[in-house]
């Protein structure tokens, strides 16, 4: 699942956002984590779950600003190469 999809939801669907609780994913991903860690509770691994996707919008914002640095960077560049050519 995207961070764009992942948006659209919360763990209970608090917000006017969707229930990621209860959806076919959600049950395939606890218990896939249940198997992979026995010892942690079911409380446990939905509030990781819940914290994940509360956070999501950080993730997408640093995303997005990473590629405007990644962007910039290269007009910098490409700035520099034509400013050379031309002094050339």
């Amino acid at each position: 699942m995207t961070d764009n999809i992942m948006m659209l939801f919360s763990f209970s669907g608090h917000k006017g956002k969707m229930p990621f609780c209860g959806s076919k994913i959600c049950d395939a991903l606890l218990g896939a984590v249940q198997e992979c860690a026995p010892d942690a509770s079911m409380k446990e691994i939905e509030l990781k779950v819940s914290i994940y996707l509360t956070k999501v919008k950080e993730r997408v914002m640093i995303k997005e600003k990473k590629q405007d640095n990644i962007k910039c960077q290269r007009e910098r560049e490409r700035l520099t190469v034509e400013e050379n050519r031309q002094n050339s």
